[in-house]
């Protein structure tokens, strides 16, 4: 006859495992529900050309197993180097799954202000949705701009410019506060200490934004952390051919 020490450890021994299974397919479960569920909505509600929706909903496998380990993935036909995965599944979710950088234009050729490029996936986006256009990409950070012209360049992308600088009203130097990880970038980087309340800082060029454009153009991304057209103060010189304007 077994010892109950005996029968409970044997029980352990058996039921642990199969309740450590039974979690993992559930985990797995949820996620395939999850992965479906965002597959619907993305066709339902993107105004995306249905072959870029197509190859986002094929990356969602990707990025539901996305880890630091992965340092580069594909997306909507473009390999994409990243610096870090939680900054890459926002990204994703924002400018992939929300279409929050779409927009129309009537010229096939737009012209693109791309102002907080991070390390490229709007870039990506814009080229993808209009592969002739001609973009002007600025990133202050010094290794998020080394990984946004690799992307760039392993892609073999044209009519880029990248230009390394916080976009401010005046040309000189600023603070720039970094990500204490030097290995990753951050989404709250930025010249204002306040969004990024770190001691590690650098000195970056800053330029008027004014000074890369000449002429119209069809689009204004901004995305600079709160530095200082986000707060409305514009060029007064810029112009839009088609008036379109992110924030």
């Amino acid at each position: 006859m077994q010892r109950p020490q005996d029968l409970e450890a044997l029980q352990s021994g058996i039921i642990e495992p199969l309740m450590l299974r039974l979690y993992r397919m559930l985990d797995f479960a949820k996620t395939l529900i999850s992965r479906k569920l965002t597959a619907r909505r993305l066709r339902r509600n993107s105004p995306l050309p249905l072959d870029m929706q197509a190859q986002i909903i094929d990356v969602l496998p990707v990025m539901d197993r996305l880890s630091e380990e992965m340092p580069t993935i594909q997306l909507m036909g473009f390999k994409v180097a990243h610096r870090g995965a939680n900054q890459l599944r926002w990204l994703f979710r924002e400018i992939c799954l929300n279409a929050d950088y779409y927009f129309v234009s009537h010229n096939p050729r737009p012209k693109i202000l791309d102002c907080g490029s991070n390390f490229g996936i709007s870039i990506l986006f814009f080229k993808r949705l209009y592969p002739q256009s001609k973009i002007n990409a600025f990133e202050p950070d010094p290794k998020t701009f080394d990984t946004l012209k690799y992307n760039i360049h392993t892609n073999g992308l044209s009519d880029v410019d990248c230009h390394q600088v916080a976009l401010g009203n005046f040309d000189g130097t600023v603070d720039f506060y970094q990500n204490e990880d030097e290995n990753k970038s951050d989404l709250r980087m930025s010249v204002i200490h306040k969004r990024m309340p770190t001691r590690k800082k650098i000195s970056v060029p800053s330029r008027k934004l004014s000074s890369f454009f000449d002429g119209n153009i069809d689009l204004l991304k901004l995305d600079v952390e709160g530095y200082p057209y986000a707060e409305g103060r514009l060029p007064e010189s810029l112009h839009f051919a088609e008036s379109d304007v992110i924030l």
